[in-house]
């Protein structure tokens, strides 16, 4: 069984959802996964940034 053995019960609505599990198969879980991923590298460089324009704010100067 794969992880998304309890979603097999639910009905494909579009034509568009058929084609991506054809196109996809078991790997679907997978894409998804690194999808999530992808989305959670920018939060690093999106923090770092908001404290760079603190720092500028502040006029503070690196020790």
């Amino acid at each position: 069984m794969n992880k998304s053995a309890p979603l097999s019960g639910l009905k494909i609505l579009v034509v568009e959802d058929r084609f991506l599990v054809a196109l996809t198969g078991d790997a679907s879980g997978m894409i998804f996964a690194a999808g999530v991923g992808v989305g959670f590298l920018p939060v690093p460089v999106m923090t770092t940034g908001g404290a760079f324009d603190l720092a500028r704010a502040m006029n503070w100067r690196p020790a």
